[in-house]
C-alpha cells in the first residue's frame, strides 16, 4: 500500500499540464501563477494608439498580482505570460507594464497612457502581447489569447508587499472593443 502511495505521489509531482494557462507541476522551487481578470467599461468607444486598457476604476486592488513574493519584499522571475479576452474578433496588440510597487496613479480605460517619471525605478519590464489567436472554431464562451514563453524577467517586490502591479495600453491601432469585454492576465513566475 505504501509503495503505491509513493509511486502515485512521484507520478503527480512530475506531471505536466497541457493547459495554456498552467505551468508545470513542481515539488521543489517556487513556480506560481499570478492571475487577474478585469472587465473594461460597458461601452464600445474605440481606442486610439497609446490608450489605456483597464476596468471602470483601475486601482491598487484591481491592478495587482498578489503573492508574487514568497514573503514581503520577496523576489523571483517572470518566465511566461498569457493574455486572453472573450472578444473573439480581438487582434490588437496589448502592452503590459509590470511594476514592483504600486505606481503613483492608475490610468483609466480609454485615457491616454501617461506613465510618470517618478515611477521609473518601479518598472520591472514590459510584456508585449502582439498576436491574439484562437485555438478552435471559437464558439460562444470561447476566447482568443497570446502566449509569451521563454521569458526571464527578474523582479523584487517592494519592502512592504508581496505583490506586483500592472497597467495595460494599446501600442498601436484603433480597435473597437466589446461592451464589458473581459481580459485575463496570467503570469508564470519562479519565486526565490
Amino acid at each position: 500500500m505504501q509503495d503505491a502511495v509513493v509511486e502515485n505521489f512521484k507520478a503527480k509531482a512530475y506531471e505536466v499540464s497541457t493547459d495554456v494557462f498552467a505551468t508545470a507541476t513542481v515539488l521543489e522551487g517556487g513556480n506560481k501563477r499570478l492571475v487577474k481578470e478585469f472587465t473594461r467599461p460597458a461601452n464600445t468607444t474605440a481606442y486610439a494608439a497609446f490608450d489605456c486598457l483597464a476596468d471602470n476604476a483601475p486601482s491598487v486592488t484591481t491592478q495587482n498580482l498578489p503573492l508574487a513574493g514568497r514573503m514581503i519584499g520577496g523576489s523571483g522571475s517572470i518566465i511566461r505570460a498569457v493574455m486572453a479576452t472573450d472578444n473573439l474578433s480581438w487582434t490588437n496588440a496589448i502592452t503590459v507594464i509590470v511594476y514592483d510597487a504600486s505606481p503613483g496613479s492608475f490610468i483609466a480605460d480609454n485615457a491616454a497612457f501617461d506613465p510618470q517619471y517618478a515611477d521609473k525605478a518601479h518598472i520591472v519590464g514590459t510584456l508585449a502581447f502582439s498576436a491574439f489567436s484562437k485555438d478552435a472554431t471559437g464558439a460562444a464562451g470561447s476566447f482568443v489569447k497570446c502566449v509569451l514563453e521563454g521569458l526571464n524577467m527578474p523582479y523584487e517586490c517592494a519592502d512592504d508587499s508581496t505583490n506586483l502591479y500592472f497597467q495595460c495600453f494599446l501600442p498601436s491601432g484603433t480597435p473597437t472593443p466589446a461592451s464589458g469585454q473581459k481580459f485575463y492576465l496570467n503570469i508564470g513566475v519562479v519565486r526565490d
